[in-house]
C-alpha cells in the first residue's frame, strides 16, 4: 500500500528553515519548480521528484508521465497542508503558508496575491522564497520521519550565471542613458555601440541593474572561441529559464546530447521564451560574427515575442539583429571628463582636465587610467605624454607602462598572475596561482582596484577594468613564466571540478 502522509500539527517556526541542512534533498531549486507547476503534471516531473516520491512509497511504477506528476502534486499540496498554522500563530508563519497557497496551490498572479495579502510585489518574491525553503524542509523532515537520511541525496551545484558586470568610477550620463531606456522600453531591440573603453558596458550595467528589479535578466558576454556559438547561447537560456521555473529547454538540451539538433532545440526555446518576459543582454556581440546563427536566433525570437527585450553591446554599428535601433556611445564631454577625474582621485585645475580631455579623447577608460599619473606628474612631464603619444593605443600603453613602474615586485607578481584568468577570479583563486596567502593577494587586489586597473564585482570576485588591460599584462609574461601559471591554475580548477577550466589552463601549460 502506498503510504500516505497523516496532518500532524503545524510545525512552521521564525527560524524552521536552520532544522535541516541546506544541502539536503529535496534540492529548494526543484521545489520551486514543482510549486510553480501544480496545475501542469506532465511539466512537473523530473528526476528529483521521482527519487521523492519512491522514496515515501507514492511512486505510481508503470504509471504516464502525467499520473506521476499528479502524484507529485498530491504529495505537494498534503505537505503545504502540513504547514497550516494554528490560529494564534504569529505572523511570519501564517504568511508563509498564505503564500504558498495563494501564489502556488489557487495560481493567483502577483500582482493580485499582493494586494491580497497586503504587501508589495517586491516584498512578496521575498516571501516566496521563504516559502519555498519552508516547503522544501518539511518535505525533508518527511523523509527523516519516514527513516530516509535526506542528507543522502546531495544538492547538485548551482550553474554559475554572468554576473551583470561592476561599474568603476562610474560617472552617470543621463542623456545617453535615458536615450538607451526608452529605446529598450519603446522599441525592444536595441544595439548600443562604440569603441573599446567608451563606456558601453557601464553605461547597460547601470540600467540593467535597475531592469532586475522588474524583470528576469540573463547578461551574456561571448568570448571568442569560449561561447561564440549559437549552441552554447541556447545552453546558457537554458540554465536561466530553469531557475525561473521554465526547465523544458534545459532538460530538451541534455536529453540531445551529443547529438543535438540545434534548429529543433531553438525551436523550443522560442517556446519557452513565450512564457517568459524578461531582458536579454548580449556584450561584445562584435564577437557573434563566428556564428552568424546568433544574430538569426535573435531575430527570430524578437519578431515572435513581443514581451521580451533585447540589448545587444558591441564595438561596431554592425553586426547587430536586424530591427535593432542602433545607439551610439558618445564620448565624455569636458565635464563629464573633469568629473571623472576628480572621481578617480586627480585633484586637477579645470586647465589641466582639459588638457587631459582632449588627449584621452574623453574615453572613459583612458580617463581613468589617466587619473593618478596625472596626480603627480609635473606639467613638463604632462606637456611630454601628450605631445609624444597621441594615437589612443599608444596613450595607454604609455599611461600601463607608467603605472606598472609604480608597483613593486610583489604587486607586479600578483597583477601577472591575474593575466592568465579569462574571466573574474576570486581571491582565493589567485592566491593559489601565485603561492601568496588569500590575505596579502586581498591587500594587492585592492591596490590593483586603487590603480585603476582592476575592479571588485558585486559577488566579490576582481576583474580587470577591460580586457585589453588584460591583454597588455598577458602579452608581456615570459613563455616560462605564463606555462607555470597556467599550469597552477589547472590544478586549482580541477581541484574544484570545473573541468571547462581546468582543461584550458592545461592546454596552454604546454
Amino acid at each position: 500500500m502506498p503510504h500516505t502522509l497523516a496532518v500532524a500539527p503545524p510545525r512552521v517556526t521564525d527560524d524552521r528553515s536552520d532544522d535541516v541542512p541546506r544541502g539536503t534533498f529535496p534540492p529548494v531549486d526543484a521545489v520551486r519548480r514543482w510549486v510553480a507547476a501544480l496545475d501542469d503534471p506532465e511539466r512537473l516531473v523530473d528526476p528529483a521528484l521521482v527519487e521523492l516520491l519512491r522514496l515515501t512509497s507514492r511512486l505510481p511504477v508503470g504509471a504516464s508521465r502525467v499520473e506521476v506528476g499528479r502524484a507529485g502534486a498530491g504529495l505537494l499540496r498534503e505537505t503545504v497542508e502540513r504547514l497550516r498554522p494554528a490560529d494564534d500563530a504569529g505572523y511570519k508563519e501564517r504568511l508563509a503558508h498564505r503564500v504558498l497557497v495563494m501564489c502556488f496551490v489557487e495560481g493567483v498572479k502577483a500582482e493580485s496575491a499582493a494586494v491580497r495579502l497586503g504587501i508589495s510585489v517586491r516584498q512578496l518574491s521575498r516571501e516566496r522564497t521563504r516559502a519555498i525553503e519552508f516547503l522544501r524542509t518539511e518535505l525533508a523532515t518527511t523523509l527523516r520521519d519516514l527513516g530516509e537520511d535526506p542528507t543522502e541525496q546531495p544538492e547538485p551545484p548551482r550553474y554559475r550565471f554572468e554576473p551583470i558586470p561592476a561599474i568603476a568610477e562610474y560617472v552617470a550620463r543621463p542623456a545617453i542613458a535615458r536615450t538607451v531606456a526608452d529605446a529598450v522600453r519603446d522599441a525592444r531591440v536595441v544595439h548600443v555601440h562604440g569603441p573599446a573603453g567608451i563606456g558601453k558596458t557601464s553605461l547597460v550595467a547601470e540600467l540593467a541593474t535597475a531592469w532586475t528589479t522588474t524583470s528576469p535578466l540573463l547578461w551574456y558576454r561571448l568570448r571568442a572561441g569560449v561561447n561564440d556559438t549559437l549552441l552554447a547561447v541556447l545552453f546558457e537560456l537554458g540554465e536561466h529559464l530553469r531557475a525561473h521555473d521554465l526547465p523544458r529547454l534545459a532538460e530538451v538540451t541534455a536529453a540531445s546530447v551529443p547529438r543535438i539538433d540545434v534548429s529543433l532545440v531553438s525551436r523550443v526555446a522560442v517556446s519557452e521564451l513565450g512564457d517568459h518576459p524578461g531582458v536579454l543582454v548580449f556584450d561584445d556581440y562584435h564577437l557573434s560574427e563566428a556564428d552568424p546563427a546568433i544574430g538569426s536566433f535573435l531575430d527570430d525570437i524578437s519578431a515572435r515575442l513581443p514581451d521580451l527585450r533585447i540589448v545587444t553591446v558591441g564595438r561596431h554599428r554592425d553586426p547587430r539583429p536586424r530591427t535593432a535601433m542602433p545607439i551610439a556611445v558618445p564620448s565624455l564631454t569636458e565635464r563629464e571628463t573633469r568629473a571623472m577625474l576628480h572621481k578617480s582621485g586627480a585633484g586637477v585645475d579645470d586647465a589641466t582636465a582639459a588638457v587631459a580631455h582632449g588627449w584621452t579623447g574623453g574615453i572613459p577608460q583612458l580617463v581613468r587610467l589617466a587619473a593618478p599619473w596625472l596626480s603627480t606628474a609635473t606639467a613638463e612631464e604632462i606637456t611630454g605624454g601628450v605631445v609624444s603619444f597621441t594615437e589612443r593605443d599608444d596613450v595607454q600603453e604609455f599611461l600601463l607602462d607608467w603605472l606598472t613602474g609604480l608597483m613593486d615586485t610583489y604587486d607586479r607578481d600578483i597583477l601577472e598572475a591575474a593575466s592568465i584568468f579569462r574571466d573574474q577570479f576570486t581571491d582565493a583563486a589567485l592566491a593559489a596561482v601565485s603561492g601568496r596567502t588569500v590575505s596579502q593577494v586581498s591587500d594587492i587586489s585592492r591596490r590593483l582596484v586603487r590603480y585603476h586597473v582592476a575592479l571588485r564585482s558585486r559577488s566579490g570576485d576582481v576583474a580587470f577594468v577591460h580586457t585589453s588591460i588584460r591583454e597588455y599584462v598577458y602579452q608581456r609574461l615570459s613563455a616560462q613564466r605564463r606555462a607555470a601559471l597556467h599550469a597552477a591554475a589547472a590544478d586549482w580548477y580541477a581541484a574544484l571540478g570545473e573541468r571547462g577550466e581546468a582543461d584550458h589552463h592545461r592546454t596552454r601549460s604546454t
